[in-house]
């Protein structure tokens, strides 16, 4: 007589080749989409970092806040923090990139000179 109940899982046997098989196809496709959109590792990384500068102010505000209100003060604290970053250091890097364009031609004769001295 056969019981009535939950029956358990017939196994499935894999062999050990074919594991391996099985694994270097899904690294070979993982390393095939990371070679046909490379912004992805960017992306992913980029998105690590700010959530990882956002950890600790939203943790810290939501004390006092609701998460929500925590999460958006602290976005917003970092843009602010950019944005001030970029107003000071864009003049700069402009003033120093028009420097380099104006002396360009000047290196780029020491260079030909340089050059047909040796």
């Amino acid at each position: 007589m056969r019981r009535h109940g939950p029956r358990k899982p017939t196994p499935i046997r894999i062999s050990t080749t074919t594991w391996r098989l099985i694994l270097f196809g899904l690294a070979a496709l993982l390393v095939l989409i990371l070679w046909a959109v490379p912004v992805v590792p960017a992306v992913a990384l980029a998105g690590f970092a700010v959530a990882l500068v956002l950890s600790f102010p939203v943790h810290l505000f939501a004390q006092y806040v609701p998460r929500g209100l925590a999460i958006l003060l602290s976005f917003l604290i970092l843009l602010a923090v950019l944005l001030l970053l970029a107003y000071i250091l864009l003049p700069l890097i402009v003033s120093q990139a028009g420097a380099l364009v104006a002396a360009l031609p000047n290196l780029a004769l020491q260079l030909h000179l340089l050059r047909m001295g040796s």
